[in-house]
């Protein structure tokens, strides 16, 4: 059924093959598997510039081991990964063929070419991976043509009506491929809906809440309002009162003057009289000396016991 789906894509296939001009292949008998030049970066690098590379370094190799006293033991490069044999650093010429320097030099030579064989190890492993993942996909590929074969020779033996009835079944299963495109739209569209409409109902919520603290400050406002109101009344009230006693402490006030007044006019007849009555006080005293001097002068002392001095005053004055 779904084989004839499948097969009906089939002459728009296109496989895809890596260009194989910038490929350098080789042969490994450990791995029995294809490699390929990759520089330090993973990139592609081709046949003509690795066999540059390692034509440059071994003769810098020559030339230092014909200019030198010494000979480095390295391994020979196989025949079968000459191309992986690819150092990018030349080591430096020798002027001075004395010991120091030649061993100075020689271990000089081997960090550099501890180096290189870390940096061509690195290298190896990343072209075995790049190569066994081509491989994989070339496999793929082969099974997938060995598959589209078998499935063209099957669909080649079907009758006419079967291929009418998977037309239809085909048709069908499109027209269901499109309800479930559909349907997994409106479900998208459903979930935002959702989404937008507890966006909608959260605000809606917030605007409620909003409300009701609205009314709720609206209420407090107007107690405080009517609290202000009830105040002002009482201050006006107390105003009116204030009024009053002012009024009545004016009256008193007044009266105080009036009365004040009053009293400093009592206090100035009170100070005439004292006046006055020191004025008779001295003229007692001055009669009573006058009397005194008359009796002595003038009454014999028997009287002085019959008459008394209020008469002999009353008679003096009289």
């Amino acid at each position: 059924m779904w084989v004839y789906r499948v097969a009906a894509l089939l002459p728009t296939w296109t496989f895809r093959v890596p260009p194989l001009d910038h490929i350098a292949w080789s042969h490994n008998i450990d791995h029995q598997e294809s490699f390929v030049n990759c520089d330090r970066t993973g990139s592609i690098v081709p046949t003509s510039e690795m066999a540059a590379n390692r034509e440059s370094t071994e003769a810098s190799a020559r030339r230092l081991e014909t200019s030198s006293n010494w000979r480095m033991e390295r391994p020979e490069p196989s025949s079968r990964n000459t191309q992986l044999w690819t150092p990018s650093v030349s080591p430096p010429s020798v002027t001075s063929p004395s010991v120091p320097s030649v061993n100075f030099q020689r271990e000089q030579q081997v960090r550099i070419y501890r180096a290189e064989v870390e940096r061509l190890s690195a290298e190896l492993t990343g072209a075995n991976g790049f190569n066994r993942q081509v491989v994989r996909e070339r496999n793929d590929l082969r099974n997938e043509v060995a598959f589209w074969k078998e499935t063209a020779e099957t669909i080649s033996t079907w009758e006419p009506g079967v291929l009418e009835r998977q037309r239809k079944i085909n048709q069908l299963e499109h027209a269901n491929t499109r309800l479930e495109q559909k349907n997994s739209e409106l479900k998208q569209e459903n979930r935002e809906l959702r989404v937008s409409y507890s966006q909608h109902r959260k605000a809606l919520e917030d605007a409620q809440d909003a409300e009701q603290e609205r009314k709720r400050l609206l209420a407090e406002l107007c107690q405080r309002q009517q609290t202000i109101e009830q105040t002002l009344d009482e201050n006006r009230r107390m105003s009116t009162q204030l009024s009053v006693l002012n009024n009545q402490l004016s009256s008193l006030q007044r009266e105080c003057n009036t009365v004040t007044s009053e009293r400093q006019i009592a206090q100035v007849d009170n100070i005439k009289m004292v006046y006055e009555n020191d004025d008779l006080k001295a003229q007692v005293d001055q009669l009573k000396t006058e009397i005194r001097q008359f009796k002595e002068a003038y009454m014999p002392e028997e009287w002085d016991q019959e008459v008394s001095l209020t008469d002999l005053a009353r008679v003096t004055l009289g």
